[in-house]
């Protein structure tokens, strides 16, 4: 098994999945952050290639259509939103009016599709929804969110409720502003240690766990099910003679 990892950087991710297919590997784990206008070709290209793929963390359907054998793990990401939004108008009592900020690259549609729906629950229940520009480098440093978060919530005082995608970086923004923990709600994506300890300190309210075990475990567990049993025409006869098998997960 071999892991590569981009930091969640989409033409990094596109750039070693191209070279994970050069590599010839049995099959490839990838995450379908880059979107289908990406990565269509390529996993066209891997298939060519006896190359089996299959999709973690964010779908790309449209290649998944042509290849009956190819497997998502993961949210249904706009509905995933979705709920998060509406679970969170409930446990918190939002209300018609009410200010809400949703951070997403809001100029990579294939991107915000979680996003979206946050945005859309809140905006059906009739929240006043702003929706902040994400930089890729707040995930990776938290820190670099205060400035963009500190002054929009200081000109937008009434904001009751931020869903932010470097959650974790709930207590920076809180501190340097100096809000108490739950004096606006923090919600979003995911389970980390800095998320946790957010919970713990009050700043962070409410997150969906995308149960990354068995995002990183089924997909491999995809790969060689389909390696060994669908593909072998003689597999009802016939036991593999070679247990091996060489995969490559994109990250």
């Amino acid at each position: 098994m071999d892991f590569v990892f981009s930091g969640w950087n989409s033409d990094k991710m596109v750039a070693q999945f191209r070279d994970a297919i050069a590599a010839k590997p049995d099959g490839i784990a990838l995450m379908g952050h880059p979107g289908y206008d990406a990565l269509g070709d390529l996993i066209e290209k891997a298939y060519k290639e006896g190359i089996l793929v299959t999709i973690q963390n964010v779908d790309v359907p449209q290649s998944r259509e042509k290849h009956v054998s190819m497997g998502y793990v993961g949210q249904q990401l706009y509905q995933a939103g979705y709920n998060l939004g509406n679970e969170a108008i409930k446990r918190f009592g939002l209300k018609k009016g009410d200010r809400a900020a949703v951070e997403g690259p809001w100029e990579q549609p294939l991107r915000t599709v979680r996003e979206k729906g946050v945005a859309e629950a809140f905006e059906k229940a009739g929240l006043v929804v702003d929706r902040i520009a994400r930089v890729h480098d707040w995930v990776q440093d938290p820190s670099l969110m205060v400035p963009t978060y500190a002054g929009y919530i200081q000109s937008h005082p009434d904001v009751k409720i931020i869903e932010a995608q470097a959650l974790r970086g709930a207590g920076l923004v809180m501190k340097s502003i100096g809000k108490k923990p739950g004096a606006i709600k923090w919600i979003g994506f995911d389970i980390d240690p800095g998320i946790i300890q957010g919970f713990r300190d009050g700043y962070i309210q409410l997150s969906i766990d995308q149960q990354p075990y068995l995002q990183g475990y089924l997909p491999i567990l995809n790969l060689c099910l389909t390696k060994k049993i669908w593909f072998r025409q003689d597999c009802l006869s016939t036991p593999a003679a070679d247990s091996s098998m060489r995969a490559t997960i994109v990250t």
